[in-house]
């Protein structure tokens, strides 16, 4: 990480050990803003690079994206939410197009087939499309690919195999970037053991759940209840699953 920030701001630290400290030092004069992109995998190493600039220069700012924080000193999170979708059965799917998701949607499917004009019945088609995608920009670009060749009708009866359906992203994009499945597998791979395994037993929950039945269904005799608990927070703070707190019943979890 910090090699990596001192070439990208071309700073000449000789042949000694790049540090943070080093980095950071030979920035303390500077004022500049630095992105650190897709820091999942080396969030601990993102952490230090972020709180060592911090300590040296005050004035630097640090702009880190990742599927978890940072947990750095300082460290103000912004989560960022999908995309606006209508509402199923709302008088707003009057207009699906004042919609984020719904937008997107057409422009992708106008830069595959510019003539792609949908009409009334359609937009709504797509609103229902992107309902279903949960506002994803990811999904839903890879799912407007597909339009030229399957059609909007044909592409929401499809829907129930997404993880087949929605492949062929760009071929210059991160493999990750690919695919739908390829997405959630690189976020499941950087998961330990004991996250792995509850997130698969509460897979079996088809819409929100409490905690207290997430324990039922996934404490053992090797995983404890409050060990239940430590894993949906990690897993709500690595945005494989979402909280709702503001429940009549004290909100839950999916």
């Amino acid at each position: 990480m910090p090699a990596t920030v001192a070439t990208a701001l071309g700073l000449d630290l000789a042949d000694d050990v790049v540090s943070p400290e080093r980095v950071a030092n030979a920035l303390a004069s500077k004022q500049l803003l630095l992105v650190l992109d897709n820091c999942e995998h080396l969030v601990g190493a993102a952490a230090s690079m972020a709180e060592a600039l911090l300590r040296a220069n005050p004035t630097v700012r640090v702009m880190a994206t990742s599927r978890e924080p940072l947990r750095a000193e300082g460290e103000c999170l912004y989560r960022v939410p999908p995309l606006a979708v209508p509402r199923e059965g709302s008088q707003d799917a009057e207009d699906p197009l004042q919609y984020g998701a719904v937008r997107l949607f057409v422009a992708r499917a106008r830069a595959a087939e510019p003539q792609f004009s949908p009409d009334g019945r359609v937009a709504e088609t797509i609103a229902a499309i992107c309902r279903r995608l949960d506002g994803i920009p990811l999904a839903i670009e890879l799912a407007a690919a597909r339009t030229t060749a399957l059609g909007v009708e044909e592409l929401a009866a499809r829907l129930d195999d997404c993880f087949q359906l929605l492949t062929g992203g760009r071929r210059t994009a991160l493999p990750r970037h690919q695919t739908l499945r390829a997405t959630l597998d690189w976020s499941y791979d950087l998961l330990p053991e004991i996250e792995c395994v509850v997130l698969r037993r509460l897979a079996i929950f088809a819409g929100s759940f409490t905690l207290e039945a997430a324990s039922t269904v996934a404490a053992t005799d090797e995983i404890a209840g409050s060990d239940i608990v430590d894993c949906a927070a990690n897993l709500v703070a690595k945005s494989l699953l979402a909280a709702d707190l503001g429940g009549a019943t004290g909100g839950g979890i999916g």
